[in-house]
Order: structure tokens, then sequence, then C-alpha cells
């Protein structure tokens, strides 16, 4: 292991870094003890607050600090605009690394005399405050972005450095973290949602709006809100032409991907290669490695394998430290069958995100599931979450009940659409099952996620055995109410009746061993049913002969294939009556219900949304006529055939 001069001699001393007081590093990081640019940051953050506070006691100035846990000690020296920061072996002591920082020379040890030590790392020149905050927040560098906060309200007035009150200043900026390090958990609707005021017109400073515009934006595209997208790029782009090159440059790589996902590839090409071109003018290598990343997408989506696999290698020659580009390589050579490429591009050690790729590869070895299925797993991953990509991967987890990385990926798809509750019972039915320890990691972090963001159940009552045969009347429904539970203590006839008698609008979702299901509801009366085995509107009209099956073809959509656009589609098109349409509807809710009666396991959720006009086509049923129905088909399929007979 490499060892400064400075500690020779000192076995202790497991690694170094040299940062600013803004926690951007000034020298290598030395050793093997896993110290990283978030360590500087946290450290930078402490250093500030620890500082502040001995100045208020009256203490001095701050000479050491000394942090201690079962698996790692650090020891942390600010020094002239800078600071050292040592990780010490947790089972030995302090005090020589201590000494020797203090007194600029080792303490006595064993061995030869070292050489006299250099000078602790001096900080760069001093930036723009507002300009590294940008950077800070582009980057997704929280603890950075923090560490800026102190200089902000000492630097000259300018575009994007208008001066705010402090405390305005400081709730600003506790939102864009907040807003940031949402985003980042996997809820960006919840991101998109609190950066809503940062992002008018009337926040006057120019740097936070563009930072809000910004992550509004990368949200809006996360979640699949494609035109939301379009906007605040479009807004964070002018923003950024009164700011600096770094700002445009992150506004442009931005408006480069957006462009790419609306066809017009070649000239999102050129703006990312334009963006490229200013990052590596500021020395910017961490986001001349994302463009070339997000060129190898565009290239992959347009079915150049080649380009795509070229410009991922680029991103990794730009930035070693960003696994990203490794990932996106194994997972296409997955796509296309090749699982030797895809473990020779599996970094050995990583995230959770490699964790959860490298399981995937485990489980095609086995044999567990198909080349189609994770062909087509790892096409629906790479696209934004829309309406057409839930139903391909509900699809996709029905049909494989036991690929778990289907239903983690439908859980999270859902978690970005902002639909919480189908989320939660998705996820929480998956940790149930035997799972790789980094899809376990994954599925955990997204059901907090999606439990955090979920509203609280005000006004709806709680569903309990001993409630009486007819509840009372439901409050005003307030859209977003959430109530969820059993299948094995509340049976399916139980809710459906519940939520007649309350004239419930919304959605209930459940989740169990053989799959997905869903109902839907419009003041209490059922108007859509999904399940594992029935059959959707298009199987069933041609199993009645009412279509032919290029008839169906014809009127399939990308977009929209649910089952009402599917019938709004053919009615429109006079292909199909309206009456044979939601004959088809009918019975299509009726197989769905009958097979979902029959589940005695898993979880169920129900999240109330506003009321909707009557669809056409469409249905409205009675869920205690549906139930009457199914019960007398199987009273009826359980009688012998004699007892049936007139």
């Amino acid at each position: 292991m490499s060892r400064a001069p400075l500690f020779e001699g000192l076995t202790e001393v497991r690694g170094t870094l040299g940062a600013d007081l803004r926690g951007q590093l000034t020298a290598p990081i030395t050793g093997d003890a896993g110290l990283t640019r978030e360590h500087a940051g946290a450290m930078a953050i402490a250093l500030a607050e620890l500082g502040a506070l001995g100045e208020t006691a009256g203490l001095g100035q701050l000479e050491l600090v000394v942090a201690g846990a079962p698996t790692r000690q650090l020891v942390a020296a600010p020094r002239a605009g800078a600071f050292l920061m040592v990780a010490v072996d947790p089972a030995k002591p302090t005090s020589r690394v201590e000494k020797a920082l203090r007194d600029g020379s080792p303490a006595p040890a064993s061995g030869p005399a070292s050489s006299a030590p250099p000078p602790l790392p001096v900080a760069p020149a001093q930036r723009d405050p507002w300009a590294a905050l940008r950077l800070a927040l582009a980057r997704g560098q929280l603890a950075e972005a923090a560490a800026c906060q102190r200089d902000l309200g000492q630097a000259p007035p300018g575009a994007g450095a208008e001066p705010l009150e402090p405390a305005e200043r400081e709730r600003a900026l506790a939102t864009l973290l907040d807003a940031v390090a949402t985003a980042q958990a996997g809820d960006v609707v919840g991101c998109a949602r609190k950066l809503q005021d940062l992002a008018r017109p009337a926040q006057a400073n120019l740097s936070l709006r563009w930072a809000a515009h910004h992550w509004t934006g990368r949200a809006a595209l996360q979640g699949g809100s494609l035109d939301a997208a379009r906007t605040h790029a479009k807004e964070a782009l002018t923003l950024s032409r009164q700011l600096d090159g770094a700002a445009k440059a992150v506004s442009q790589w931005f408006a480069g991907e957006l462009l790419s996902r609306s066809a017009d590839a070649s000239q999102g090409l050129r703006w990312l290669a334009e963006a490229r071109a200013a990052f590596a003018r500021l020395g910017e290598g961490w986001a001349v490695a994302r463009t070339w990343l997000a060129e190898a997408r565009i290239h992959a989506a347009g079915h150049d394998e080649a380009s795509a696999a070229g410009a991922a290698r680029r991103a990794l020659e730009a930035d070693a430290t960003f696994e990203e580009p490794a990932l996106f390589l194994a997972r296409r050579a997955l796509a296309r069958g090749d699982l030797a490429a895809a473990e020779l591009e599996l970094p050995p050690q990583g995230s959770v995100a490699a964790g959860c790729a490298r399981a995937l590869l485990d489980v095609v070895r086995a044999g567990q599931v198909t080349q189609a299925e994770v062909t087509e797993l790892v096409h629906q991953e790479e696209l934004p979450p829309s309406a057409a990509t839930l139903h391909a991967l509900e699809r996709l987890a029905n049909a494989a009940p036991t690929f778990a990385q289907a239903r983690a990926a439908l859980g999270w798809a859902l978690l970005r659409r902002g639909k919480y509750a189908e989320a939660s019972v998705v996820l929480r039915v998956l940790l149930g099952q035997q799972l790789a320890p980094a899809v376990r990691a994954s599925v955990e972090a997204a059901l907090a996620c999606a439990t955090r963001a979920l509203p609280a159940p005000e006004g709806v009552p709680v569903l309990a055995r001993s409630a009486p045969a007819t509840p009372a009347p439901a409050p005003t429904p307030r859209p977003g109410a959430v109530f969820s539970g059993q299948l094995s203590v509340f049976a399916l006839p139980d809710l459906l009746e519940f939520l007649r008698a309350g004239k419930r609008t919304g959605l209930l979702t459940f989740s169990g061993a053989a799959g997905l299901g869903s109902l839907r509801f419009n003041a209490g009366r059922i108007t859509g049913a999904s399940s594992p085995a029935a059959p959707g509107l298009g199987q069933l009209l041609v199993q009645e002969r009412k279509v032919t099956p290029l008839t169906l073809r014809a009127a399939a959509s990308a977009q929209d294939d649910s089952d009402e656009a599917l019938g709004a589609r053919l009615v429109r098109d006079g292909a199909v009556p309206v009456a044979a349409v939601e004959d088809a509807l009918r019975r299509g809710v009726e197989l769905a219900v009958r097979e979902l009666v029959g589940w005695k396991e898993g979880e169920f959720a129900f999240e109330e949304t506003a009321p909707a006009p009557p669809a056409r086509p469409g249905v409205e049923l009675d869920p205690q006529g549906v139930l009457l129905n199914i019960f007398k088909e199987l009273d009826e399929s359980s009688r012998p055939a004699a007892a049936r007979q007139p």
C-alpha cells in the first residue's frame, strides 16, 4: 500500500485523502480503506459545522477530528483552506496518527527515520460558489453541494448569484437537496412535486431556478413524462445561457438525450457532441463519460450494437470510476444471449445494480428463464416507464411468476410513475420469495421509497371482520387515499362489498404467487379487471368470432394497449359494434374476478382516484351481481353431470 512520507512507519494507516474545505479532492486517494469523494464531502461538512460551533463557544481553531466505528476510524486535520483525512485500522489506537498530524512529523517508531514530510494539500484558487453549487447538483453530489452553502452569501451579486435572505437561501437549498435525494432514491414524481415552487419565475436566483428545472426535467424523463421533460429542459437551457459554460453544457447534454427520445437521434447526437466538447474543455471527465453513455443508449435504441459498444467503452475511458457503462455492456450481452461476454463486462465487485445484473446472469445460466424473457426485460428496462411498459412488464411477470427480476422491474416502474400503492403490493410480495442479496436490497430500497411516498390513509375506515354488514356512509373520497392488507385476512368478496357500499372510486391491486391482478372501480361499480390467466379483450373478441386476428393487429397500439383503448379504436374504425365490445369487456371482468376469488394468499392495496366520466364503450358492473354469477357457475361446475340435467 502506498503511504505518504508523513506516515512512514505507521502501520495503522490504511489510507489517506486530501481535499479543500468544500470537499473537492486536491490529492489522490491512497490506500485500501475504501475512501471516496463522498467521504471528503461529508468530512468537509463536519469540519465546517464543528468549526462554527467551536468559534461560538470560544474554543479557538479546530485542530483535529477523530471519528470511530467498529469497522473504520478516521482522523482529519484542517490546514490553510484544506484538510487531510486518514483512515486508521480500527483495531489500533489513533494516537500516533494524531501526533503526526499535530507535529507535522511522524511519531517515533521502530525502523529507519523517515524523510521530512511534504506540506499538506493546499486548496486551489477560490471558485464562484454558485458555479460550484450548480456543478455539484448536476453531478448529484449532495455532500459537495451542501458544503458550498457557507460561501454563497459572500459571493458578489450577478447572474446566477442573485442575493437572497440567508433563511430563504437555506430553505431553498434544503429543498433542492431533499428533492435530488428523493429522485436518486427512485421517487421521481415526489422530486418534481418538491421543486414546483423553486422552478417558478418568482424565484429570483437563476442558479436555484436552473437546478430546479434541470432536476424536474430529469425526474419527468425517468417517470416517462416526455412532454413535461421537454418543457423543463427548454427552460433550463434558456436559463443556462445567462450562467456559465458548465451550466449550458449540462443543459445541452440533457436536451440531447431528450431529442433522441423524440425520434430525432441525429440532432440529439449533435447536441451531445457539443456538450461533450464543452465538458472536455472544462476538464469535467465525469460529464464526458455520461454524454458517451447517453450516445451508447441512442445507438442501442437504433439497433447499432457496434456503435453502442464503442460509445460505452469511451465512457469507461473518460471516467474509470463510472460503473454504469460496464453494466450497460453486460446487459446488452445478456439481451443477445452472449453469457460469456456478459460475464467479462460485469465488474467483479460493485453496487447493488451490479449485483442485480450478476443475479440475472445466474438465473439465465440456471435455465430458470428463457432467453426471450431476458431480452424482453432488458428492452423494457431501457425505456422510460409508460402505460405500455407497465403492461409489458406485468405480462412478463405473470408469464413467469418465479422471474423475480421482472417483478422487481415492474415495482420500480410503478414507483417511478408515482403508483406507490401498486408498487408496494408488488414489492412486498416479492420480498416473501427467495432472492439474491442484491435483488433483495434493490427491492427493499424501492419498497422503502414507495412506503414513504404513500399518503396517510386519512378518512379511510379500517377494514375489520367485526364490521357491520352495512358499512357506515363513506367520507368524501380523497384522491390518493390508500388502504392495504392480506387476502388471508380479508377475502375478495368482503373487499368488493366494502368498496360497493362505500361507492369508492379507484384501483384495487393484488399480488400473489400466481402473479398480479387488478380491479378498477367507479362509484363502487367495477369498470375493468385483469388477472394472470384471464384473456384480454382482443382474445375474447377473436374467440367469439367478432374480429379477425388481422384486424386486431391493425388496431394494436404501442402507446396504449389497454382493453379500453383497444375497444375504443375497434369501435371508431367500425370493426366491431359497441355492444360486442361491451359484452367482451363484461366477460373479461367476470373471468378475472373468478380467478381472483380463488386467491387465498397474497396482498392487496386500494388507491383512491378522482371519479371519471363513463367510458364508451365500457362497463360498470355491480360487484354483487358479478359475484352471484361466478358463484352460480362454480356451483354448477361442482355438481355431477346427471344432477345438472333438467
